[in-house]
């Protein structure tokens, strides 16, 4: 899953806590929130500096601010970058909570392991939880999402799976080539013992 498929993903199931989330999806999610935040960021920074220039600005000599400093005009910067910065990590909240969820899933784990965050040290533990692999196939919550059923054994993409017809287009991922009847050689013909087999002048074997 890429980082689009990812995002638009995390919108489809904006409240969806159930099934299933590859580590893809997962971790391309937390790279998204995680841009949205420091742009946000970033913006807020730029509001909070265009109110506070002018009330800075009215300071004496001394540091000392009238007592009108802070006037309405003050407050609009500052009210619309809060306002704004809120409302998108707000807005973010469910779909990432959804999406760990179904992360915790994917590793065959209850999302209530959320709550041990909360722990010092839980942290750690959740994100070793999170860059685990896929249970493979099925389990309590759902089918694998990368469509590995785990009857055969998993292989990088391009493997053929059992019975699949053979060539690079008919290769499906995470399965290997269903193995094959091993047949003997045939035996050597006899060689003459007077005869070299490098000889080029020998002769076949009658």
């Amino acid at each position: 899953m890429g980082f689009i498929e990812a995002i638009r993903t995390g919108f489809t199931k904006y409240a969806d806590f159930g099934g299933r989330a590859r580590r893809s999806e997962y971790w391309w999610w937390s790279l998204f929130t995680g841009l949205v935040s420091l742009v946000m960021g970033i913006v807020l920074a730029i509001l909070m500096t265009i109110a506070f220039v002018p009330v800075v600005s009215q300071a004496d000599s001394d540091g000392n601010l009238p007592s009108d400093a802070l006037d309405a005009g003050f407050w609009v910067p500052m009210v619309i970058g809060w306002g704004i910065y809120t409302v998108v990590l707000l807005g973010l909240l469910l779909p990432s909570l959804a999406v760990f969820v179904r992360r915790m899933h994917d590793t065959d784990r209850s999302g209530w392991w959320y709550w041990i965050s909360l722990v010092p040290g839980g942290g750690i533990v959740l994100l070793v939880f999170a860059v685990q692999d896929s249970t493979p196939g099925a389990n309590r919550y759902g089918p694998n999402p990368k469509g590995i059923d785990g009857s055969w054994p998993q292989a990088p993409h391009g493997y053929a799976a059992p019975g699949a017809p053979t060539g690079y287009q008919a290769a499906a991922p995470g399965y290997l080539p269903a193995p094959q009847a091993a047949f003997p050689a045939p035996p050597a013909p006899p060689v003459d013992a007077d005869q070299s087999p490098d000889d080029p002048f020998a002769q076949p074997p009658r």
